[in-house]
């Protein structure tokens, strides 16, 4: 999915790490050209003060500050977005890989690499381990096979526009039959 929104694309500077790497306690930094401003907040644990970026735009304590457009502002002032607000359950991959997940409770090297895999799912399903209790085993194989039932149902709506296709040319050709196909 390529997203110029997408959170993972920019490179990001942590307030503690900036100040850990040039030592000492500052009230204003330079990156790149751009002075940003330094607050620091007592600790919830009662030991020292954590340091916080104040974005330029919004005025609020980050501790993260993003670079986009040779501007580093807070991900918020980007309208940055994380990868998991932006994938949708309608995606018959994002049910292959919950079942991924949970076939890997077992086998930590199971993977379904493909659409061969996708259509053999049940035979490649991993055995029970030798330490696993046959309840816990059979709980994890029956959310298996929830979810890729889940994925075959997204597989099966997304392929509705070309049934519909093969159904109208089979109504406009009703005399077509495998033997007057072309080899």
């Amino acid at each position: 999915m390529s997203n110029d929104r997408l959170i993972d694309l920019y490179p990001k500077v942590s307030a503690k790490r900036v100040l850990d790497a040039i030592g000492g306690k500052r009230k204003t930094i330079t990156l790149t050209g751009q002075r940003i401003d330094i607050t620091y907040q007592p600790s919830n644990l009662g030991q020292g003060e954590v340091p916080f970026f104040i974005c330029p735009v919004c005025d609020k304590p980050r501790r993260e500050m993003y670079l986009k457009s040779c501007e580093w502002l807070c991900y918020k002032c980007h309208d940055f977005t994380y990868h998991s607000q932006q994938r949708t359950r309608n995606s018959y991959w994002y049910w292959v890989r919950r079942a991924e997940k949970e076939a890997r409770k077992i086998d930590l090297d199971f993977r379904i690499k493909g659409f061969n895999d996708f259509m053999n799912h049940r035979w490649l399903f991993p055995y029970k381990a030798k330490y696993m209790q046959q309840r816990k085993y059979d709980n994890i194989r029956f959310w298996y096979g929830i979810y890729m039932f889940r994925a075959g149902e997204e597989l099966y709506n997304l392929m509705a526009p070309a049934r519909a296709f093969i159904q109208s040319v089979k109504k406009e050709y009703p005399n077509y039959s495998k033997t007057n196909r072309m080899t």
